[in-house]
């Protein structure tokens, strides 16, 4: 029923047949054998379950063997086609199944709708799908289709010869049951006449059955030959190609190894030369010793070749390192002697022209005799700086005297406002008072309410006392006037401060350039000195005593408290 060999004991390939098996028989669900086909696949469905069980197999195998002994002894020997192992006792013919098993195919069937999930029946966990068993399940497949195609059509024949039987038993049935009333001779002639045609018609109906008998088992026979042939071809066939398979298989193994030892000996040849040539490279190198610039370009262009070969880069590592040691090497001396080129040519331009020397190193020639540029420009600054500090002293003294003058006429007010009762004895007013009785309309809702409060106080003051508010209105005006000017004068001071803040900075700078000449000249005195003599000049060293006493005294301006408070002020009006 399988199509497996009797006996089979590996789980996959009775596992593959039973799925194949009812695969086929599946297709005929939906046509006119349905009934048919799913009797056959639960019969299908049954044995699988049987035979993959072992304990169902061990029974079902044992009582097999009992069988065929049985019918060995009572007839010749079966033969030993393979066609023969198509046979399989289903659970309705005379070989028992194990308890059970009935019941437990119809749960297993794996095309009932319930049961088609893949796991409802699961191969041994340790069996594998070898070579050889493939090539078993395969040759099994192909035997098992041609041997169920066979099936159907002795089946269909044996049907169709059942049914020209029973239409040929009918016949022979109504020609025997036909009644006779031989009433005269000619009726009984009449009668054996019709015995005698209808024993040839039996006779005839007889011999066409054997016939068909004949043929059936001949067509039978023919097709078990056909199929033992298809499976010689089949099996030489898969042979065939196995054999190929390993063939080509251990060709290409061989090519690649082949490949593989070519390619190993060819970068093996490429190391090597390429060895050769990055030792060429250095020894070219070194040999330009008085020429470094060519040799760096000689490294290069190794390292470049070592880069475009065609070998791993672990390979080319060592020789990338060697060259880049080389390369720095070279770079070291190229750069020593470039240096010492610059310095000879430095030299021989020194020589040729003292005066641009000198020029370049910050000294101005002025008649016969070098000086410094730097020292000589902060000289011009001397002049400058004096006329700043005491333009700063004249109106710093100014502006002490002015605020003396302030102070004292706010004290006779003060002192004046302290003899009206009321709202002059608060602070608050009496600076308001001071201030000049500003409004101040940008000032915040506050102070304004405060500032109309105290304009409303003052104008009932007024009211009351017009003449000691007359007096108090010119003392404030001559106080108002004395500030303005002393605002004025402060702001005059302002900039006095900021131009002597502008020049202490130029100084500063002149004399960091005068250090750093100095430092200039004494690296190079030598050629300073050489080039003096070349020119028939002298150098005047720079005096800048006089400079720095005047730098010393303008930060002590810059440092003075007057100078911090118009600082401070300038900073709350930016602020404001």
């Amino acid at each position: 029923m399988l199509g497996i060999e009797r006996f089979e004991e590996d789980a996959d390939v009775i596992s593959l047949a039973g799925d194949q098996r009812m695969h086929f028989l599946r297709s005929f669900q939906n046509g006119e054998r349905a009934k048919l086909s799913q009797q056959l696949l639960n019969e299908v469905a049954a044995a699988r379950v049987c035979l993959l069980d072992k304990a169902k197999k061990t029974e079902y195998d044992e009582t097999l063997r009992k069988k065929l002994a049985d019918k060995k002894q009572a007839a010749d020997p079966p033969s030993q086609d393979i066609a023969a192992t198509l046979e399989f006792t289903t659970p309705d013919s005379t070989v028992d199944w194990p308890a059970g098993a009935a019941v437990e195919s119809q749960e297993n069937n794996l095309w009932n709708a319930k049961h088609e999930s893949p796991d409802s029946v699961k191969l041994s966990p340790s069996s594998k799908l070898t070579r050889k068993t493939k090539t078993r399940v395969l040759i099994v497949s192909l035997l098992s289709g041609m041997a169920l195609l066979l099936l159907l059509g002795v089946v269909l024949a044996g049907f169709h010869e059942s049914k020209e039987g029973t239409a040929k038993g009918d016949r022979q049935r109504a020609v025997v049951e036909k009644p006779s009333t031989p009433s005269s001779d000619s009726d009984a002639d009449t009668s054996a006449s019709d015995n005698s045609l209808t024993d040839k018609e039996a006779t005839q109906v007889a011999a066409d059955a054997e016939a068909e008998r004949q043929a059936a088992k001949k067509a039978e026979r023919e097709a078990k030959e056909e199929a033992d042939r298809k499976l010689k071809e089949e099996t030489a066939r898969i042979a065939k190609e196995e054999a190929e398979s390993e063939r080509i298989a251990k060709e290409t193994a061989e090519a690649k190894r082949a490949e593989q030892k070519a390619r190993r000996e060819k970068i093996l040849r490429l190391m090597e030369t390429l060895q050769q040539r990055v030792d060429q490279s250095i020894q070219k190198a070194e040999r330009m010793q008085y020429s470094p610039d060519q040799a760096l370009d000689v490294i290069r262009d190794s390292l470049a070749e070592v880069e475009r070969a065609e070998v791993p880069l672990r390979l080319k590592r060592s020789l990338r390192q060697k060259l880049k040691e080389v390369g720095s090497e070279v770079s070291r001396r190229a750069a020593a002697q470039r240096e010492k080129q610059a310095a000879e040519e430095k030299a021989a331009w020194r020589k040729e022209h003292p005066e641009a020397f000198l020029e370049k190193m910050g000294l101005v020639k002025q008649k016969d005799i070098w000086a410094l540029g730097a020292a000589i420009e902060i000289s011009d600054l001397n002049k400058p700086i004096v006329k700043l500090i005491s333009r700063y002293n004249r109106q710093a003294s100014d502006l002490k005297t002015k605020e003396a003058r302030i102070s004292k006429q706010e004290n006779r007010i003060l002192g004046g406002m302290q003899k009206l009762p009321g709202v002059f004895q608060v602070p608050k007013f009496q600076q308001w008072i001071l201030d000049g009785m500003r409004e101040d309309p940008d000032a915040p809702r506050s102070v304004r309410m405060l500032i109309d409060k105290a304009r409303e106080e003052y104008e009932r003051f007024r009211e009351r006392s017009p003449r000691i508010e007359n007096e108090l209105q010119q003392k404030v005006g001559q106080l108002q006037a004395m500030k303005m000017k002393y605002q004025s004068d402060v702001e005059a001071l302002d900039e006095t401060v900021n131009e002597i803040s502008d020049i202490d900075q130029a100084a500063e700078r002149l004399m960091r350039d005068i250090e750093q000449a100095e430092e200039n000249l004494n690296r190079e005195n030598a050629d300073v000195q050489a080039a003096l003599i070349s020119s028939g000049t002298k150098y005047d060293p720079p005096d800048i005593t006089s400079t720095q006493k005047l730098l010393k005294k303008v930060g002590e301006i810059l440092e003075d408290d007057l100078v911090d408070a118009l600082r401070d002020q300038r900073d709350s009006e930016f602020q404001n």
